[in-house]
Parts: C-alpha cells; structure tokens; sequence
C-alpha cells in the first residue's frame, strides 16, 4: 500500500510521469509472487474440485483473483490505469 501512495497524488502535479509509472510497474512485479506462489493454496483445490466434477468455494476465489490481475496487468501496461483500486 506504502508503493501506491504516490498514486493518489499523480492527478494534482505533485508527482512526476515517470515516478508514477515506476510506482505502477513495482506494484505489478511485487504483486507475481502473490499471484502465483502465495494463491497456490486457492489454486489447487479448485483445480482438484473441477477434476472430480464438483465445484468448491475455492472456484469462485480463484475466478476473482485471476480477473482482478488480469484487469491490473492490462492497466499497467496500456497506462490506463494503476493496478490498483484507487476508486
């Protein structure tokens, strides 16, 4: 949260273009282990509840966290937006 401080400045002239853009692909990098190592706990079981044919809540989990990275990523890279939910 310390990282996107910077964010809710950048619209007022108080930051630099390029800091923020920093800021916004620090985010993204420091977001890759969460997503892929610490969600595996969510991950897994899903998976394993789709094999057998029944679906967990873990599904659910995993479906918001995947469109919610995949909705981050995309601001970050066409400069749409931060990453982050500053709304």
């Amino acid at each position: 949260m310390l990282l996107s401080f910077p964010e809710y400045f950048s619209g007022e002239g108080h930051m630099e273009g390029q800091m923020t853009i920093v800021f916004r692909y620090l985010n993204l990098l420091l977001s890759l282990p969460v997503f892929f190592y610490s969600a595996q706990a969510f991950y897994i079981p899903a998976l394993k509840g789709l094999k057998h044919g029944f679906l967990n809540i873990d599904l659910p989990i995993v479906l918001a966290v995947v469109v919610t990275f995949t909705r981050s990523v995309v601001d970050v890279l066409t400069g749409t937006g931060a990453g982050i939910s500053t709304r």
